[in-house]
């Protein structure tokens, strides 16, 4: 099923998650919504928070599903690289991640998983875990630059956004 993803300046975005119940039975129904709700938007990665389910879950084109992951390292290695988020649509930015991490986290079919990835898969898998923590990639942004995109933020906010999929907002 496709799901409206919540828009910036839902209070969802800003709550860590909690870790996700193996055993529960709704869990592969969530992970093959977040799938179908990604594709259907277009992007490169999703993650339960941003379609108000406050869980440790998120999807990703290139490296597949995530449950209960944990960042176990980053590179000092930095890049810088646009983003954009699927609650934020309309806006990208240039934001600094490190160039590689290892991760461990369950996979769809329940079984644990360690991995490193570089580049744009680290970059994705770094967006989305930010999710989980309540954390978005305007926080990387320099406080000036924040006040020049209000305008625009307070558009998505307002549920003003141009948007090709469904986006739930605030108001």
């Amino acid at each position: 099923m496709i799901l409206p993803i919540v828009a910036y300046g839902s209070p969802i975005l800003r709550v860590p998650c909690r870790p996700a119940n193996l055993a529960d039975p709704q869990l592969p129904i969530l992970v093959g919504n977040l799938l179908h709700t990604m594709k259907n938007a277009h992007g490169a990665g999703l993650a339960a928070p941003q379609v108000n389910v406050p869980q440790c879950v998120f999807v990703t084109e290139a490296a597949g599903v995530f449950i209960n992951p944990q960042v176990l390292w980053y590179s000092p290695e930095q890049l810088w690289d646009e983003e954009g988020c699927l609650s934020i649509p309309g806006i990208q930015e240039n934001v600094p991640r490190a160039k590689r991490i290892a991760v461990s986290w369950v996979n769809e079919k329940l079984e644990p998983q360690t991995g490193e990835f570089e580049d744009d898969a680290a970059r994705v898998i770094q967006h989305e875990y930010d999710h989980l923590q309540g954390k978005l990639y305007l926080d990387y942004l320099p406080p000036f630059r924040k006040r020049l995109l209000q305008g625009r933020l307070n558009r998505v906010l307002k549920g003003k956004a141009d948007c090709p999929y469904p986006l739930r907002s605030t108001t």
